[in-house]
C-alpha cells in the first residue's frame, strides 16, 4: 500500500523526520551543523500549517457537501412555487418579448433545454445526494454485500448497471425512469406558451341620427336627385352608392355564388382591404376606416363587437303575368345611333305606373328593376320587378321578389391578421332606422322637381310619404331605390352589368351541382316558366339581390361614418398575443413532484440528524475505494480466490460475478484520527475460510519500510454483523 507522503504526515512522524530532514536539509544546501535545529523547526512549523490548512479546507468542502443539495431544492422550490402563484394571473403582455419568442423558435428551445436541464438535474441531485449520505452513514454501521454496495453506486451516479442481480437491477432501471419525470415536467412548466388575452374596448360604429332636414341619410329620392360624393385614399363615400361604386359592387354581387361554394370571402367596395367571409348584412363599416383597433399593441389578432343591422331576405319567383316590361319607346333612323327602350307598368303591389328609360341597339341587351317599397304599406316588405328582353336576358324576366329587412344584433368578429370579417346573427333588435318607427313619416319618393323629360315618361307621379313600420323606413327604402339607378346606369347600348351579373350567379350555381333546363328561343312564356321556375336558378337571383343591398346598405353606414363622424359606441372586447409559462398541468406536476422530492431529503435529513456520522469516504469515488480497500488488507482477495477455487475457476472480473457480489463488506475508521478501511469481516454469505490476520501488516513491513501505519487512519472494507435494514 502507498505511504502518505504529504509534508503533514512527515512533520508529525518521528520517524519520517529522521529519515527526510537531512535529505531535505540538503536539498536546500544547508550544513547539519549549527543552523539544523533552525531549519528543522521552520519546516515543522511549515508542516503543521500546511497540514492545519488542509484539514480546514477539507472540512469545510464536507460541510458545504451536505448542505449543497438543499440549496439546490430551495431554487427548485422558489421556481415552482412562482409558478404556481402566477399560474391564474393574466397572461403577460410585452411586444418585444412575443415577438423575439414568435421569431427565434429554436434559440427558445436552446435556453428552454438549458432550464429545464439544470432544475431536473438539481432535483436529481438532492435525490441521489439523500440516497449517497443515508447509505454511506449505514456502510459504516453495517456491512453489506458487494452487489448492492454496485445498486447503491448505481442509484448514486443514476446509471443502469446492467451487471446487477434482478433483485437489484429493477429497483435501480425504475429509479433512473423516475429520474427522468422532473426534467420532462419541467420542460412543460417552463416553456413559454405564445396565448391571448382578452382586453375590453370601447368600438366606434356607425350611427344613424335623426335628420329632419334631410341632409344626410334621410334625403328623398328622386330620378335626378344630387349625389354628393367624398373620395379619399380609403375609397369613395356617398349615400348614393350606385352612382360612385357600382360597378365594384355589381362584380362582388357576380362572384357571391362562386365565393359561398369556394369560402374565399367577399370583398368590400372600398379600399379598406377587408374581406368578409360571408354576407356583410351591411354591419361592420367602421373596421378599416377608424384608426386600427390594436394600435397600442403589436401583436393585435382580433376583436369583437355586436352591431344592429338588418336581415335582408330576398325571395323570389316567376310571374308570367307580370305587368312590368321593357318595350321599343323610340327607334332610330341611322343604324349607329341607339334606340331607346323603357321599362313600364305595375308592380304586383298595385302600385302607380313606373316608366323607366334605357338606351340599346336592340330589345335583347336590356334588363331593367323596379324596386320600391310596398306600397299598401302592410307586412314591412319591399318589391323587386325585373323585366329583360328577347336575348340571352330572358331566363331573367318576369322575375318578382319580395325583400324583407329584419332588424337584427350580429356578431362581428374582425381577424386582423388575415383582414377577414366575420357576421353571424345573434337576434331581434330594435331597428337603428329613427323612420322606421311605427310613429314616424318619411318621403319615400318625391316626383314634383322631375325634369321635362321624365315628366313625359312617368304619369300619375306624385309625393309619396310612407308610414314607418319596422324593417321599412327610409333606409330601407333608399337601399331598394339604389336597384333602380344600378339597372339604369348598368346599361350600355350592347349589353347589361346587370344581366351578366345574374348569369354569372346561375353559370356558378349550375356547375355546383345543379342543372338548369330551358328554352330561350321559345316564344311562349308559359313555356319558359315551366322550366324556369326551380331552384337553382331561383337561388342564383335572391343571392344577387341580397348581395346588393347588403353592399348598398354597407355603403350607407360607411358614409355615416366618413361624412357626417356619426358614430356610436359598443362594447367589445380587442384580442392581442400575450405570453404564458407553461400550462396548468405540468405547472401542478412540477410543484407536486418538487414537494415530494424535498419531504423525502428533509425526512433524512431529520432522520440522521443532520447526517450525522457521515464519512467522508465515498463509494462512488474510485480512488477512495481502491484506496480503502487496500488499507483493509488482503482479507477480501483472499476471500475472492477462495470462493471461486472452490467453483474451479479463476476471478477474471465478470461484472455479473454472483460469488464475489456476495461477500460482505464494511467501512471501517481506524486510529485515532478515523482513517477509513474498507474490509471483510465475519458474516459473510459465503464461508471465506481463515482468513490472515493482517492488522499489524503496515508496521516494520520489509517491502514498506517502517510505516506510521499501526496508529494512523486508515480505510477498511471489511464484513460485520448484517444490518437488519440493508
Amino acid at each position: 500500500m502507498a505511504k502518505d507522503c504529504s509534508i503533514g504526515a512527515l512533520a508529525n512522524n518521528e520517524k519520517a523526520r529522521k529519515k527526510w530532514f537531512p535529505k531535505v536539509v540538503r536539498f536546500w544546501g544547508q550544513s547539519e551543523t549549527s543552523e539544523k535545529s533552525s531549519t528543522y523547526n521552520r519546516v515543522s512549523t511549515w508542516a503543521s500549517t500546511l497540514s492545519s490548512s488542509h484539514i480546514r479546507i477539507s472540512t469545510w468542502a464536507t460541510t458545504l457537501s451536505k448542505y449543497l443539495p438543499a440549496i439546490g431544492l430551495s431554487l427548485t422550490t422558489c421556481m415552482s412555487s412562482v409558478l404556481l402563484a402566477y399560474i391564474n394571473r393574466p397572461t403577460y403582455l410585452n411586444d418585444k418579448l412575443y415577438g423575439f419568442i414568435s421569431s427565434n423558435r429554436a434559440s427558445v428551445q436552446v435556453i428552454l433545454h438549458i432550464l429545464t436541464t439544470i432544475f431536473g438535474c438539481l432535483h436529481l441531485y438532492a435525490l441521489t445526494s439523500a440516497f449517497n449520505f443515508a447509505t454511506r452513514i449505514k456502510l459504516a454501521k453495517y456491512a453489506t454485500t458487494l452487489d448492492r454496495l454496485k445498486w447503491w453506486r448505481a442509484i448514486s451516479f443514476n446509471r443502469t448497471d446492467y451487471g446487477l442481480p434482478l433483485k437489484y437491477f429493477i429497483p435501480a432501471l425504475l429509479f433512473s425512469a423516475f429520474a427522468a419525470i422532473p426534467g420532462t415536467l419541467w420542460t412543460g412548466a417552463l416553456t413559454p406558451v405564445l396565448s391571448t388575452h382578452i382586453i375590453p374596448q370601447n368600438i366606434n360604429v356607425s350611427h344613424y341620427a335623426p335628420d329632419p332636414d334631410e341632409t344626410s341619410w334621410n334625403q328623398t329620392w328622386w330620378p335626378d336627385a344630387p349625389h354628393p360624393v367624398y373620395r379619399q385614399k380609403l375609397g369613395t363615400f356617398s349615400y348614393t352608392p350606385a352612382f360612385d361604386r357600382g360597378e365594384s359592387i355589381v362584380n362582388t354581387a357576380a362572384g357571391v355564388v362562386y365565393d359561398a361554394h369556394k369560402t374565399k370571402g367577399l370583398p368590400r367596395s372600398d379600399k379598406t382591404g377587408f374581406t368578409y367571409t360571408s354576407r356583410s348584412y351591411g354591419v361592420g363599416a367602421s373596421v378599416g376606416l377608424y384608426p386600427p383597433l390594436g394600435q397600442g399593441y403589436q401583436h393585435a389578432f382580433a376583436y369583437n363587437y355586436t352591431e344592429v343591422g338588418y336581415d335582408v331576405s330576398v325571395s323570389c319567383e316567376f310571374n308570367s303575368s307580370s305587368q312590368w316590361i321593357t318595350t321599343l319607346y323610340e327607334r332610330q333612323s341611322a343604324s349607329y345611333t341607339p334606340n331607346v327602350y323603357i321599362c313600364k307598368g305595375s308592380t304586383p303591389d298595385n302600385a302607380m305606373d313606373w316608366y323607366y328609360q334605357y338606351t340599346a341597339t336592340n330589345g335583347s341587351n336590356i334588363v331593367c328593376m323596379n324596386a320600391h317599397p310596398e306600397h299598401v304599406n302592410t307586412g314591412g316588405r319591399g318589391i323587386i320587378a325585373i323585366a329583360a328582353g328577347q336575348g340571352s336576358y330572358l331566363p331573367l324576366n318576369n322575375t318578382q321578389c319580395n325583400v324583407t329587412f329584419a332588424p337584427t344584433e350580429f356578431h362581428v368578429n374582425v381577424d386582423l391578421s388575415s383582414l377577414s370579417i366575420n357576421v353571424t346573427r345573434q337576434g331581434s333588435a330594435e331597428d337603428m332606422d329613427p323612420t322606421a318607427q311605427t310613429n314616424a313619416t318619411f318621403k319615400a319618393w318625391n316626383c314634383n322637381s322631375l325634369g321635362d323629360v321624365f315628366e313625359e315618361l312617368v304619369t300619375d307621379c306624385s309625393n309619396y310619404t310612407a308610414q314607418g313600420q319596422p324593417g321599412l323606413g327610409n333606409i330601407a327604402t333608399r337601399a331598394l331605390r339604389q336597384l333602380v339607378d344600378l339597372s339604369i346606369l348598368g346599361n350600355s347600348i350592347h349589353t347589361s352589368n346587370i344581366g351578366e351579373m345574374f348569369l354569372s350567379d346561375v353559370q356558378f350555381e349550375t356547375r355546383s351541382g345543379s342543372e338548369i333546363s330551358f328554352d330561350a328561343g321559345s316564344s311562349s312564356i308559359a313555356a319558359l316558366d315551366q322550366g324556369r321556375n326551380h331552384d337553382p336558378l331561383i337561388k342564383s337571383i335572391e343571392m344577387a339581390l341580397e348581395s346588393l343591398l347588403d353592399d348598398f346598405l354597407l355603403a350607407f353606414s360607411s358614409a355615416q361614418i366618413v361624412l357626417e363622424n356619426s358614430t356610436s359606441t359598443r362594447n367589445g372586447n380587442l384580442t392581442v398575443g400575450g405570453i404564458s409559462l407553461g400550462t396548468k398541468g405540468y405547472v401542478y406536476s412540477v410543484f407536486a413532484v418538487n414537494s415530494v422530492i424535498v419531504v423525502i431529503f428533509l425526512e433524512e435529513f431529520i432522520r440522521t440528524k443532520g447526517w450525522q456520522g457521515l464519512p467522508k469516504f465515498d463509494y462512488t469515488d474510485i480512488k477512495s475505494v481502491v484506496i480503502a480497500s487496500s488499507m483493509g488488507g488482503s482479507s477480501i482477495a483472499d476471500t475472492v480466490v477462495a470462493q471461486h477455487k472452490k467453483h474451479d475457476e479463476l476471478w477474471d472480473a465478470d461484472e455479473d460475478d454472483r460469488i464475489a457480489g456476495g461477500i460482505r463488506v464494511q467501512l471501517k475508521l481506524n486510529g485515532h484520527q478515523g482513517v477509513p478501511e474498507l474490509i471483510q469481516q465475519k458474516g459473510q454469505e459465503h464461508e471465506t475460510g481463515d482468513v490472515k490476520d493482517e492488522s499489524n501488516r503496515y508496521e516494520d513491513s520489509p517491502l514498506q519500510g517502517p510505516g506510521p501505519w499501526k496508529s494512523g487512519p486508515y480505510v477498511q472494507l471489511q464484513s460485520t454483523e448484517t444490518s437488519p435494514y440493508l
